[in-house]
Formats: C-alpha cells, sequence, structure tokens
C-alpha cells in the first residue's frame, strides 16, 4: 500500500450504547490471540470494504456469530465478554497494524460511512501534515464551513495513522467507555499534533442513549440524556479523572466539561425516575476519583527531591 493508503478497524458488538448490569465492574476479559475470519457484518461493514485495504472487526460481546462476511475478507477478534470500548480499539489497531495498515479509521457497529470518506480523508492528511486524527461530521449534527481544527472527534469515523498511535500510545483501558475518544484526542494535541473534524463528510451514526424531555408552560422541553447507573458512574468518574490530569495543560476544556457534566446530573437528578440510582453511582464515581487522586499526588510527591 502507498503511505496515504488507509485501512480501518470496525468495531461489531455494543461498545458505545446502552451497557447493562455490572458488566462495566467486571474483570477486563482476555483477547484470545487469534485473529478469525468472521460470521457477522457490521452495518457499514460493505461500505467500509469498498474504500479500505482490509478489515478487522472486534466483537466486543453480543455480536451474531452465524452471517456470511467473507466477501469482505475481514479478520475478527472475539473477545471475551464485553471489555470496553478502549481494549477493543486497542486490539483492532494493533491487528490492522500487523496487516500492514499504516493508518486506521474506527468505527461502530451501527455507523455507516459516505462512499468518499476515505478519499476525503486521504486528500486532508497530504495536505495537512500535522494532522494526528481526523473525524467527520454526524447525520443530524451542526454544519460549520468545510473544515476545522477542534479539541477532540469521537472515536466512531476518526482515522488515526499508525505513526501517531505508535508515538501517543494506547487508548486508556482504565477509562472502559466514557471519555476515552476525548482523552485520547487531547494526548494526540499534548503530542504537538492537530485534531480536525471536515464539514463534508457525514457519517450515519447514532449518537448516545435515549432522551427524556420535559414540557415547560405548554412550550419549552427541557432534555436530559438517560443513562442506566453503571454508564453513569462511567461518566462521572472519567470526566473527573480526565479533567484532574489535563486541568493545567487545557484548563478552559475542563472547565467547560465539567459545567457540561453538572448540567447534565442536575437535570437527571431532578427529571429522571431513576434518580436514587444515578445518586447512588454519582457518589461511588466521587470516591473512586478522589482515590486516584489522592495514590497520583502521592506517587508525584515521593519522586521529589
Amino acid at each position: 500500500a502507498d503511505e496515504e493508503e488507509l485501512a480501518a478497524a470496525q468495531l461489531l458488538g455494543d461498545i458505545e450504547g446502552t451497557h447493562g448490569g455490572d458488566q462495566h465492574h467486571g474483570h477486563p476479559g482476555e483477547h484470545t490471540g487469534e485473529a478469525q475470519r468472521p460470521d457477522d457484518p457490521p452495518q457499514g461493514a460493505e461500505a467500509v470494504a469498498a474504500q479500505v485495504d482490509g478489515i478487522v472487526i472486534v466483537d466486543n460481546g453480543g455480536g451474531p456469530e452465524n452471517a456470511d462476511v467473507q466477501k469482505y475478507k475481514a479478520l475478527v477478534i472475539r473477545e471475551k465478554g464485553n471489555t470496553g470500548i478502549a481494549k477493543a480499539l486497542n486490539d483492532g489497531f494493533r491487528e490492522a497494524m500487523r496487516n500492514g495498515a499504516e493508518c486506521v479509521i474506527t468505527f461502530d457497529q451501527d455507523s455507516v460511512p459516505p462512499s468518499d470518506m476515505v478519499e476525503k480523508y486521504r486528500e486532508f492528511f497530504i495536505s495537512h501534515p500535522m494532522a494526528g486524527e481526523v473525524g467527520c461530521r454526524y447525520s443530524g449534527s451542526q454544519n460549520f464551513d468545510s473544515y476545522r481544527e477542534t479539541d477532540h472527534v469521537i472515536t466512531s469515523g476518526a482515522a488515526i495513522p499508525s505513526k501517531v498511535f505508535n508515538a501517543v500510545g494506547e487508548f486508556r483501558e482504565d477509562y472502559f467507555i466514557d471519555m476515552v475518544d476525548v482523552e485520547y484526542s487531547w494526548r494526540i494535541r499534548k503530542k504537538g499534533w492537530e485534531v480536525w473534524q471536515l464539514s463534508d463528510v457525514i457519517l450515519e451514526h447514532h449518537l448516545g442513549d435515549g432522551l427524556g424531555g420535559i414540557t415547560l408552560f405548554g412550550k419549552k422541553r427541557l432534555c436530559y440524556v438517560r443513562h442506566n447507573d453503571s454508564r453513569w458512574f462511567h461518566i462521572v468518574r472519567n470526566t473527573m479523572w480526565l479533567t484532574n490530569e489535563y486541568k493545567d495543560i487545557y484548563p478552559e476544556n475542563c472547565r467547560k466539561y465539567r459545567c457540561k457534566l453538572a448540567r447534565s446530573v442536575f437535570r437527571s437528578l431532578l427529571f429522571d425516575s431513576g434518580r436514587r440510582g444515578i445518586l447512588k453511582a454519582v457518589r461511588n464515581a466521587i470516591k473512586d476519583s478522589a482515590e486516584k487522586n489522592v495514590k497520583m499526588q502521592q506517587s508525584n510527591n515521593s519522586g521529589r527531591i
């Protein structure tokens, strides 16, 4: 393949949407260590296959095992249970790079890319040599002029050159799910590369969980996002982890994410019928984050002379 040619890691299974029960708190599963020929295609597999040199499917739990996808010539990694989006991303990247990928595009199982996505990404990387990550716009999202530099892009539809992945390191598996994409984009920027979003590349993709809403005075609708308790735990804990770690590097971004989190928690505690579970999850997340912060401070102090 030429230097700018792109391969794809297509993620299969329940890796971004609602995660039920205690599986978030379970021990991470183990990678089988073998790339197998897969049985079931994600929704966008055909659209992806037409544009790339290879596909790696990471089944992160719950993927059907009896459909034929031989025509996509894809490799599959089947995790032992739901090991989290970060581990799925790391396993997919490593397998793609072992097979010669010089750039990897990641997708969720429900994402369908436009037919010219890879070509437009390729052209952008050539014209912007300091681009470390390139993402797209999503169906139904607000439009903007051509392209823009941004603080982060979400993983579905994001392209990262293999040389950037090698230099920046792996996705944070201790995060498990939420803020994995934000943390990685911030780390890319910290290393000196740029993160860009293209307006004319539109991905069909479903963002987040369900929305709840309250109608005020017969007109205005106050919306809040519905998450299960486990998801709330990771949202709150990981946002606190992220903003504690990067507060001196990106203070304005950290302030924005903390304010956004506070508004989101407040609305859900006010209107969601599962507020008791949410409150417990938030308390556990704050406790977990505080304990990690203490350990980090102790580690920093022990290293001082």
